[in-house]
């Protein structure tokens, strides 16, 4: 196990990095400005961080199991890629980079929610009812993501949210992400593979 102590630092690091990063930008200590918000932008890196670090504490005492590296990584990019867009401005220059972004962001989810999951309920659930529910919450989550994109419009005037179009697309690609994070880990599952 102690091999495997420095692997926490592959998201520490480059986390705290871009939450320094964002808090500098939210105070206006750098001046840059970006396509939405800073203060969603933080949020979202502060909560991940925090989330991780959280169940990777709780899950080896409560379940014997651990949280995966393959399972944290996918999600740290999503951040940066997704404030890359914000400050480089991709989201307004490039048309698909949000729809990129959907899908990348289902994708990581649902590989975080399949190790969490095993970490509960691997004795209890075939691997097919484990692949349905990580789906099922993967797009519940990327639901959830769109009401926050709406009420960070609403309670801040931003233009995150988008018409009915960019929505619609959004779900789509948040249903394609999860559905080929699904297909990758049922594969991968069958193989032996989806541990370490």
């Amino acid at each position: 196990m102690k091999k495997t102590l420095w692997i926490p630092w592959l998201w520490r690091v480059p986390l705290i990095a871009i939450i320094l990063f964002e808090f500098t930008v939210l105070v206006n200590g750098v001046n840059i400005t970006p396509d939405y918000t800073e203060l969603g932008l933080f949020l979202t890196s502060t909560i991940l961080l925090f989330g991780i670090e959280i169940f990777r504490s709780y899950i080896p005492k409560k379940y014997s199991y651990r949280l995966y590296w393959w399972a944290v990584l996918p999600g740290v990019l999503s951040i940066y890629l997704d404030a890359l867009g914000d400050f480089a401005h991709f989201y307004s220059r490039f048309v698909h980079y949000d729809t990129l972004m959907h899908t990348l962001g289902a994708f990581s989810a649902t590989l975080f929610i399949w190790n969490l999951l095993q970490a509960k309920f691997r004795e209890d659930y075939t691997v097919t009812v484990m692949l349905l529910l990580t789906f099922c919450m993967s797009i519940t989550i990327a639901s959830g993501y769109e009401i926050l994109e709406f009420s960070e419009d609403f309670f801040t005037g931003s233009s995150r949210f988008g018409d009915s179009f960019d929505t619609g697309v959004d779900l789509v690609m948040d249903f394609m992400g999860a559905g080929f994070a699904t297909l990758l880990i049922s594969k991968l599952t069958k193989h032996g593979k989806t541990k370490g």
